[in-house]
């Protein structure tokens, strides 16, 4: 029997804690942006905030709905359907943030609305 070294848990490059309305930036990669109040955006660049593949997880550590919101000429589909537009993400909710393409974006959770 051959056994391989399978990784079973990806762990974050960093935690950021947010206590106001935030904007996504490149160097947020990798990261767990943990908010309390305000809303998140996804924010439009002509060369692309983010390149495909990159991924940013988002939680929600308050009792409070905030919304997820993408900037003009910024496409956020939620992912397995063909929604696009902004997001709801409710108390206690976690979601990801793909990037697929240039200013093109997929996000997936748990109380996502």
């Amino acid at each position: 029997t051959v056994w391989k070294k399978i990784p079973v848990a990806l762990s974050f490059s960093n935690i950021e804690n947010k206590t106001s309305g935030y904007s996504l930036e490149a160097s947020d990669t990798g990261k767990l942006i943990t908010m309390t109040t305000g809303d998140l955006t996804v924010p439009y660049s002509s060369s692309g905030v983010f390149s495909a593949g990159d991924v940013v997880t988002i939680h929600n550590k308050s009792s409070s709905t905030f919304a997820i919101l993408q900037a003009s000429n910024v496409s956020l589909r939620f992912a397995g359907s063909n929604l696009s537009g902004n997001r709801d993400i409710t108390q206690r909710g976690i979601a990801t943030i793909t990037c697929i393409a240039a200013n093109q974006y997929i996000i997936s959770g748990s109380g996502l609305i």
